[in-house]
């Protein structure tokens, strides 16, 4: 079974891309959330990430 992982939205990756087709310039742009770091991260404690505790207590 695979597992989950959860999502950290300060670890955000930004992919843009330029083609040109037929002279008209076309710009493409993605993001997507980084994967959680878990203990690894200085936010993290106890289980939950102290960054998105605060960012919804205010």
């Amino acid at each position: 079974m695979k597992q989950k992982t959860m999502l950290c939205p300060f670890k955000k990756d930004v992919v843009r891309n330029v083609i040109t087709r037929k002279g008209k310039p076309v710009a493409e742009s993605a993001e997507r959330f980084g994967d959680c770091a878990g203990d690894h991260c200085m936010a993290y404690k106890h289980g939950k990430c102290l960054l998105i505790e605060r960012e919804a207590a205010t």
